[in-house]
This record gives structure tokens, C-alpha cells and sequence, in this order.
């Protein structure tokens, strides 16, 4: 599963290994709002497809860095779910351009009800790094959250995600479509 790069953005970033592939292949899908490449093999068990996938799921980490947020899982809000899941911190949000699509898809697969203090939709919000960091950090400190997480966006597709700890702001910006 990838963070911020589109359905298209992959192809054409690994178009010339996919068509030289025939077994394993490779193949990017946009599903929600996710994106992912499948990886597939035909093999006479399930360990000797694995093993032939390996390789080529270990080139695409590297080509993607950060931007894989999980192997293996359906979305990004299991992905979120589950690292809240253990820790006993909490999650705060705040939503421009979403309409509260974040934290009702982030409910919906979290197991511990309490990991998620709030979540706050905003009518409209821009799409630069400095007001998703500065969202992202105010709705931390307000609800006392340990997270703080914002999202701002535009109608032509450009948006920004920032993360807030109390140590530190990560900031994405993106581009949907």
C-alpha cells in the first residue's frame, strides 16, 4: 500500500520492470483512497510464490522509501489502528477538504475506542505544509491528544497530511488523481 503516489504515478514509475515481467508481475490499482501494487506469482506452492515476490516487493520499498506504509493490510487507517492499538496513545484530527471521511474511516477499524479523542472537520482549508503542521499541532495541544493529525486540501487535488508528536511535526504533501 502507498501514501501519495497515484495509481498512474506508479505505473509510469515502474512501466518499463511491469513489462518486462511475466512471472512474477506487478500491477498498480487504486481502491478508496489508496493505491497499491499487486504483486502476484504462479508457483506450485504458496512459499515458492512468496519466495519469487520477495525479490521484487524488496525493489519496490526501495524505490518507494516511506511512501509504503504497509504490506499485506487493506488501508491506511488499519495501518494507524494497529500502531495505536498497543501503544495506549491517542489520535486527535483535524479534517479540511475530507468532510470528516478520515475520522469516521479511522473509527471504523479502530479496536480500542478511546485511542481516537476527537476529531474536528473544518469547511475549508488550504493545502500548504505550514497550515496542515500548524493544524496538526493545534488539535494535539487542545485535546490532549499524544497525536495530532491534519489534513488540508484543495479542489484541484493538491493536499497536505501532517502528524504532530510533542517532540516533533512530520509533514506530506501530495497530490490526488
Amino acid at each position: 500500500k502507498v501514501f501519495g503516489t497515484c495509481e498512474s504515478g506508479l505505473d509510469d514509475l515502474f512501466a518499463e520492470e511491469m513489462n518486462r515481467m511475466t512471472n512474477p508481475t506487478m500491477a498498480p490499482y487504486a481502491k478508496d483512497c489508496d493505491c497499491f501494487l499487486k504483486i502476484t506469482a504462479k508457483a506450485d506452492s504458496v512459499e515458492k510464490a512468496e519466495n519469487m515476490c520477495r525479490p521484487v516487493i524488496e525493489h519496490v520499498l526501495e524505490r518507494l522509501g516511506d511512501d509504503v506504509f504497509g504490506i499485506d493490510i487493506e488501508t491506511v487507517e488499519e495501518a494507524a489502528a494497529e500502531l495505536l492499538a498497543g501503544s495506549g496513545r491517542t489520535l486527535a484530527v483535524a479534517e479540511g477538504f475530507t468532510g470528516g471521511f478520515l475520522t469516521e474511516r479511522f473509527s471504523e477499524v479502530c479496536r480500542d475506542p478511546s485511542a481516537l479523542k476527537t476529531g474536528f472537520v473544518l469547511p475549508s482549508a488550504g493545502s500548504s505544509a505550514a497550515f496542515a503542521e500548524q493544524m496538526a499541532q493545534n488539535i494535539r495541544k487542545s485535546s490532549g491528544a499524544d497525536i495530532g493529525l491534519a489534513v488540508g486540501g484543495e479542489n484541484n487535488g493538491a493536499f497536505c497530511v501532517a502528524l504532530s508528536t510533542e517532540k516533533e511535526t512530520f509533514v506530506k504533501e501530495a497530490r490526488a488523481g
